[in-house]
């Protein structure tokens, strides 16, 4: 699926906005794109200066890898946004988070700030993963997010998951919690 006008703007086929921001230190629009149609394609971020006619990628993508959950702070020309690997089973697609990253606008360049063997979790947890992020402080030294834990062991079936809304400091990584997220799956 295809809107002809949004080819003109940048925006590749089988992609359509999920979600805009606006960064204002850099003056940039960034937007979230998400696959329409029949055929599946993992989410996308493009950004465009305010005045420029085109949005363009922050990055050469991976085929599979999903880049989602943007969030830019106020007071910083940046943006975090975390990235999954994306794989096709018998009747769903599954998804295995590969980190969270920042993206500085005016270098474009990309770092990661935790990824899946990185994040510092609480004991009893040994597997976790950032399911979304919610908000980047004005000084872009501290983020919101959800983050999902669980203790895995050899026993096979299901492993209980606990969701918790929670900052990072950027600077330590160290979580701090501030609210379980009960019955929900984030």
């Amino acid at each position: 699926m295809s809107i002809a006008e949004w080819k003109d703007f940048g925006i590749p086929e089988g992609y359509g906005p999920h979600r805009l921001l606006y960064n204002a230190p850099s003056e940039t629009i960034i937007i979230e794109l998400r696959s329409i149609g029949n055929e599946f394609s993992p989410n996308r971020i493009y950004i465009r200066r305010k005045d420029d006619p085109k949005y363009e990628p922050i990055k050469s993508f991976e085929p599979m890898d999903s880049y989602e959950s943007v969030v830019s702070s106020s007071g910083r020309p940046m943006l975090f946004y975390l990235s999954y690997r994306i794989t096709k089973r018998e009747d769903h697609y599954g998804a295995d988070w590969l980190g969270l990253y920042c993206f500085e606008i005016p270098s474009q360049t990309e770092t990661e700030i935790v990824g899946k063997d990185s994040l510092l979790l609480p004991p009893p947890y040994n597997r976790g993963w950032v399911s979304a992020l919610v908000s980047a402080s004005e000084d872009a030294s501290t983020l919101v997010l959800t983050v999902g834990m669980t203790v895995e062991d050899d026993s096979p079936g299901f492993h209980k998951v606990d969701y918790h809304l929670a900052s990072m400091h950027l600077e330590t990584r160290q979580l701090q919690f501030i609210s379980q997220l009960k019955g929900c799956f984030f």
